[in-house]
């Protein structure tokens, strides 16, 4: 059962809000938060989100949704959380844990529902800090620790003095505290200088100093001794502050103004420490300030410490660049309208809220759920916490309203769901009631208006003081039942304009023939549904479905007669000038059929006039698709496909870099149609977009919401938009002798055959965890699966078995590489050590009992001979016999890095590595190095895998390259249909198609055919032949686009081979070869590419090489004579 467990500092917490906020997050409490449980060791604040973490002391974790107002434990009691948190731009939270009598890295990838231990650190980590990369470091002692992958792996590397305080800048330049010194690294870590000068006095040590900079290259750091230091030149040279007294903590804010606290009070800086003013309102025991948004920063505030545990204190909040903080966080909370309240227009609503630490508030309301907004009141006491609003005429069902704090807009709160404004369904216009009716986005009077004097229907209208009407057949009765007769000009009250008020009431206007067309959209040019009951005849009938209530009024002409009754006539303000300047447009209506016609006649003619409401109708456009996900081939159609209201032409646009830069597809086509017949440009990428703009109003547009791609037709993707995958992120990819898929994700294993998506999770099946890191085929068709947890599990299509460290010894750790041998030995590579499994038992090696150098294992593969070839995370590359290691490290050998992250072995025994520090391959005694980023857009290489050419395919955080032997191809998110940069893993199946698993991106499919294909088959010898030494035999091939052939033979089935010719035409398909003097019945003969030995292939079975025996020279043969 869970919990969601919530104190409050002060106020009221509106708990459907703080619910829906977090929502997202599963919180796990079996007890009663209180303030003072709520650790106060350190914070973290996700700016995008505006959640506040706080960890440390006695407590677990806990955030906050508004500022610190109320607080929510996560995890309470399970893990004793220490000092350090961070919270990743990627959205996972890492802590310094305490658990089983070991300080540990935990990393959770559901914002705190479940942990990983991912690290034990013995001495703890003081500090997290992530760069502007995404790589997290972490300060413990005399180490720092980095990860480059969200925390799922670290690397420590020494620093030469005990140091526990560390920042990063924003150009992702480092300062680490250290013993009258502090270190900077300008490279990520890799390498540090030391920075002494100013540093020299002899309580100068940094081990529980904090170090802050602002973007004018000035840095400050405290030390142990409480001595303040400044330096100008970014580091390099330091100054001591003496003009403060003793401080202990150092701080800067978003917008660079440095903050100081120690024993004399909390200071403020804002130009790079020449001046400093007293923060009044803050304590001196200020351990941490964290800045929020522009100008919010937070204060924390210890008030006990034991050893290293910092005990709960205070949290103080500034929203003005710290120049004033309180205790009590400004926090606003809108209570009504909230969701679902009708307010009729006109009359007068109570708008509420309450708020603490707010002097005026901002009200505004929208009416199209948040797109535009506009002001109620621009400044109203927030300690009244009700506003009363009239409500205005503006109906729509998607109202909210938002309030904000007038000196800190950043404090605001909206509606959580949208309320409804109704229009006034009646006006009083000259004594006389008119009804209204809602038709589409439009309202309307649903009489003809009769307003003015009537005057006889042989006279004019004049433009007096006084409206003028007619009355049909002259009898005013007939204005009572079918309204007035107006000329136009006085209909329009003696403007041109279209769309002005003329003789209509405060609030409305004569209609434009636009808006009469608008009308014949709503009711789908059914004029039979704008007539009144009674109306036309026959198939002419009004049936008044649209509540609008048309009279046939007939007209008065410019004859002075009065003709058509039974027949509609409605002015609109719409001139006629393109046909004569005496003319305007009319909508009519006829009595014998159901059509709506919009015809010119005579101004002067005397037409009925119906009002329309002054309202900006709501135009809006929405892109149905492409809208994100799609995967488009160029050269093909597909349908852009969009809704809209109260537009007539659309633009359509198409954008291949995320939306940068936009080309037109169609400048102008009508918006009713909804759709659009696109021809696919040869454009590849899947960074595109689809925009859609009203041609009238350029500021009126969608786009589609996230990327799609366009392909050249070689590319496919399925990702979790468009397939039955789970999850983006791809960990490992195996194809079966069906050819069947086999995906590893971080959410589950998924199985697909080219149609059909099978999905196994541990919630539908027996897979024991769902982050799938590795998988492997044995001869048996038998999946092995292997988690980021320490579970390995074998499925058979059918059932599952799962072995885990209770059953034979399973290195406790994430499973990252299973190689299987000729003897169907599962080899098991995790972050702590490797492991045989034939299936029953388990042998572990490790450092400590083995030769095997370093416990993190990333990558294995096992040659033709049975060695096995072990990647590992920081000592190289490894090769295991069975009985002896051997060990090549950047120290003895050319290998460019000791991180090897991919293994693949040729036909040929070459071994291919994919390193941090590239590309390497090595043949058992020389190495080449490919260490350009240009050849395969990375030098990180995650991934690699060799295809039936020969071809060398690797996966990077660039991209995919792949290279012949001689020349490099890349493939890129901007050249390709590669949905993500970085690959993690590749695959090929027996069709040739090239598999990539990517980061972020899903899986990305290249159509064999691509690359040029390159074809090698050894003819004979293949199988069983003698060849006699000394005689001259043809050994024969066939092979397509490969120039040159080297052959070889050997005589002990293959241990070693011995050179028949380095290189021969390989278009002849033939070579006559001399047999040498070898006497074997263990022969092969090998064929490679000549420009690439990966190309190969060999004798399927050994043949026959026998020596003639000649006789002794001395030898003397007697023949007898036959006798018969």
């Amino acid at each position: 059962m869970f919990y969601d467990t919530v104190f409050n500092n002060g106020g009221n917490v509106k708990i459907s809000k703080l619910i829906s906020l977090v929502s997202f997050l599963v919180l796990i409490s079996l007890q009663t938060v209180e303030p003072q449980d709520i650790p106060s060791g350190s914070i973290s604040y996700d700016k995008t989100n505006k959640i506040l973490y706080r960890v440390g002391g006695r407590g677990g974790l806990g955030y906050s949704t508004n500022n610190g107002n109320s607080w929510v434990s996560i995890n309470a009691g399970l893990i004793q959380a220490r000092k350090a948190i961070l919270k990743t731009e990627t959205g996972d939270l890492l802590i310094c844990g305490y658990k089983d009598q070991t300080n540990s890295i935990f990393r959770s990838t559901n914002l705190g529902s479940t942990w990983i231990n991912v690290l034990n650190v013995g001495a703890g980590i003081f500090a997290f800090k992530e760069n502007s990369k995404g790589h997290v470091f972490g300060i413990s002692q005399s180490a720092i620790y980095k990860s480059t992958d969200d925390g799922m792996t670290w690397i420590s590397s020494s620093l030469p003095s005990d140091a526990r305080s560390i920042f990063i800048d924003k150009n992702d330049k480092i300062f680490v505290g250290g013993d009258c010194q502090i270190f900077i690294s300008i490279d990520d870590g890799s390498t540090w200088s030391t920075k002494t000068q100013g540093l020299t006095d002899p309580y100068t040590t940094f081990y529980f100093g904090t170090i802050a900079s602002n973007s004018m290259n000035t840095v400050i750091t405290t030390s142990d001794g409480s001595m303040l230091f400044v330096s100008k030149d970014d580091g390099e040279t330091w100054e001591k502050v003496s003009s403060l007294g003793t401080t202990r903590s150092v701080g800067v804010t978003g917008l660079g103004s440095l903050l100081v606290c120690g024993d004399n009070g909390t200071f403020r800086s804002t130009d790079s420490g020449q001046h400093w003013s007293t923060l009044p309102q803050v304590s001196n025991k200020i351990i941490q300030f964290e800045s929020g948004d522009t100008y919010e920063v937070f204060f924390l505030e210890k008030y006990d410490e034991f050893m290293t545990e910092v005990y709960p204190g205070n949290l103080y909040y500034s929203y003005d660049d710290g120049l004033t903080a309180s205790l009590t966080p400004r926090t606003i909370l809108l209570n009504s309208p909230n969701g679902s309240e009708t307010w009729q227009a006109g009359t007068t609503q109570n708008i509420t809220w309450t708020s603490t630490n707010v002097t005026n508030v901002k009200l505004e309301y929208t009416t199209n759920s948040g797109t535009n907004w506009a002001t109620i009141i621009a400044s109203t006491p927030a300690s009244s916490g009700s506003y009363a609003w009239t409500i205005p005429n503006t109906e729509s069902m998607n109202c909210k309203v938002k309030i904000s704090d007038v000196d800190n807009s950043a404090t605001s709160d909206v509606s959580d769901n949208v309320f409804t404004i109704i229009g006034m369904d009646s006006i009083t216009y000259g004594g006389k009631v008119y009804h209204t009716v809602k038709i589409g986005t439009q309202t309307w009077l649903k009489e003809n208006l009769d307003i003015g004097t009537m005057i006889q229907g042989n006279a004019n209208a004049t433009n007096n003081v006084t409206i003028e009407k007619y009355c049909y057949d002259n009898i005013s009765a007939n204005c009572d039942t079918y309204g007035g007769l107006y000329q136009w000009n006085e209909a329009m009250a003696y403007t041109t304009t279209p769309g002005t008020q003329g003789i209509c009431p405060t609030g409305w206007h004569v209609p434009t023939k636009t808006e009469f067309e608008t009308l014949k959209v709503a009711v789908n040019n059914d004029g039979n549904a704008l007539k009144a009951i009674g109306q036309g005849n026959g198939i002419g009938s009004g049936t008044n479905t649209s509540g609008f209530s048309g009279l046939l009024a007939g007209y008065r002409n410019n004859y002075n007669n009065f003709l058509g009754l039974g027949l509609g006539y409605i002015w609109s303000s719409t001139e006629a000038t393109e046909f004569n300047a005496t003319y305007s447009y009319y909508l009519h209506l006829r009595n014998n059929d159901s059509g709506i016609y919009f015809y010119y006649d005579p101004k002067a003619y005397g037409f009925s006039i119906r009002c329309l409401k002054d309202e900006n109708p709501i135009a809006s456009i929405q892109i149905v698709s492409p809208n994100g996900g799609e995967s488009f081939v160029s050269g093909t159609i597909d349908s852009i496909k969009w809704t809209s209201t109260n537009i007539t032409n659309v633009k359509l646009e198409y954008s291949t870099d995320s939306g940068t830069n936009w080309s037109t597809i169609i400048a102008s086509t009508s918006a009713s149609s909804g759709s659009y017949a696109w021809t696919i440009p040869n454009a590849p990428s899947t960074q595109c977009k689809v925009r859609a703009t009203d041609v009238n109003n350029a500021a009126l547009f969608d786009v589609s919401d996230t990327t799609f791609t366009i392909s050249d037709g070689n590319w496919t993707v399925y990702n979790t938009s468009n397939s039955s995958l789970l999850h983006n992120s791809i960990k490992a990819i195996a194809v079966d002798n069906a050819g069947t898929k086999w995906i590893g994700t971080e959410n589950g294993l998924a199985k697909f055959d080219g149609t059909n998506w099978t999905i196994y999770t541990t919630s539908n099946s027996s897979l024991p965890y769902n982050y799938v890191s590795s998988i492997a085929i044995d001869a048996a068709g038998n999946k092995w699966v292997g988690t980021f947890s320490r579970y390995l599990a074998k499925f058979d299509n059918v059932n599952w078995t799962v072995y885990n460290t209770n059953d034979w010894g399973l290195p406790l750790g994430a499973i990252q590489a299973i190689a299987i041998d000729a003897s169907g030995n599962k080899w098991i590579g995790t972050s702590e050590g490797l492991a045989k499994f034939d299936g029953t038992t388990g042998t572990i090696y490790t450092p400590s009992n083995s030769g095997l150098p370093y416990k993190a294992v990333q990558s294995i593969a096992i040659d033709e001979q049975g060695n096995k070839w072990i990647g590992t995370l920081d000592s190289g590359l490894v090769k295991f016999d069975g009985t002896n290691w051997t060990v090549y490290k950047t120290a003895n050998s050319q290998i460019p890095n000791n991180q090897v992250h991919a293994i693949a072995i040729s036909r040929y025994g070459n071994k291919w590595l994919g390193t941090t520090g590239g590309f390497a391959r090595y043949d058992g005694s020389n190495w080449n190095v490919y260490d350009r980023s240009a050849d395969y857009l990375d030098n990180w290489v995650f991934a690699t895998a060799i295809d039936n050419s020969g071809n060398k395919w690797t996966g990077s955080m660039g991209g995919v390259g792949v290279f012949d032997g001689t020349n490099w191809t890349s493939y890129s998110t901007t050249n390709s249909g590669l949905p993500d940069s970085r690959i993690n893993a590749i695959a090929i199946d027996g069709s040739g198609n090239k598999w990539f698993g990517t980061n972020a991106g899903g899986v990305a499919v290249l159509k064999a055919g691509t690359t040029v294909s390159k074809t090698l088959s050894l003819l004979s010898p293949n199988s069983g032949e003698t060849w006699q030494a000394g005689s001259t035999q043809n050994i024969t091939w066939t092979s397509s686009n490969v120039t040159n052939v080297k052959l070889e033979y050997s005589k002990d089935n293959g241990s070693t081979w011995t050179t028949v010719i380095a290189s021969a035409s390989a278009g002849s398909g033939n070579y006559a070869w001399t047999v040498p003097g070898v006497s074997s019945t263990n022969c092969k003969v090998r064929i490679s590419d000549a420009s690439n030995s990966d190309l190969t292939d060999k004798s399927d079975n050994v043949f026959t090489i026998s020596k003639v025996i000649s006789p002794p020279a001395n030898l003397i043969v007697s023949v007898l004579p036959l006798i018969v």
